[in-house]
């Protein structure tokens, strides 16, 4: 029960938190960015988290985001630390205090790892099934989240102003990837090992 109070509260911290720096702190630095879809997936975690992972359409969109996420690590992630560990980057008084470096390992980090420790646990457990796989119907909805958001949030949208242009088509594609990973996992690999 204590546990519930602790991951709401961190939930809505960190939430509050993201909000500040993104729309009123470092407001200058993120514009445009302050509306990658990754940052309203970093919105969908806290919220998800700050309801204590109860929401099982909620949850089945941050997991089907999850190798899309999990690629953004490896590569973006890990690439700006090292610049911002050598200095290299955002030295120059942009970074704020470290504000940008919190905001960015708040950013995809926490989702990656919550998915992670789903992939290797017991699923039933994080409600995402209830001993059986969702519905096909839930995870079209959970994709339909994710394309909804990207199409109507994302600068970077294939139909949209070309900002970043060949990036869109390039997150789209991973989005059905990530679904159809997803699927995978939860339809195959999961009952395989029940």
């Amino acid at each position: 029960m204590a546990w519930n109070y602790c991951f709401s509260t961190i939930g809505l911290i960190f939430l509050m938190f993201r909000f500040y720096v993104l729309e009123i702190r470092c407001k200058d630095i993120f514009k445009p960015r302050n509306r990658y879809l990754s940052r309203f997936l970093a919105y969908y975690y806290f919220i998800a988290l700050a309801l204590n992972f109860q929401i099982k359409f909620l949850n089945l969109t941050l997991f089907v985001s999850y190798f899309l996420e999990l690629y953004i690590v490896a590569d973006h992630d890990l690439k700006f630390l090292l610049r911002y560990y050598r200095h290299e980057e955002l030295n120059n008084g942009e970074n704020r205090n470290g504000w940008v470096l919190f905001e960015r390992l708040t950013l995809h980090i926490p989702l990656v790892l919550t998915c992670t420790v789903w992939i290797f646990s017991d699923l039933d457990v994080f409600y995402l099934t209830d001993g059986s796989p969702p519905q096909i119907w839930e995870m079209m909805a959970a994709l339909f989240l994710g394309i909804t958001t990207f199409l109507l949030f994302d600068v970077r949208n294939p139909f949209g102003k070309k900002f970043e242009a060949p990036l869109g088509k390039h997150i789209f594609s991973f989005i059905i990837g990530s679904w159809i990973l997803v699927i995978l996992i939860l339809y195959v690999f999961c009952p395989l090992f029940q």
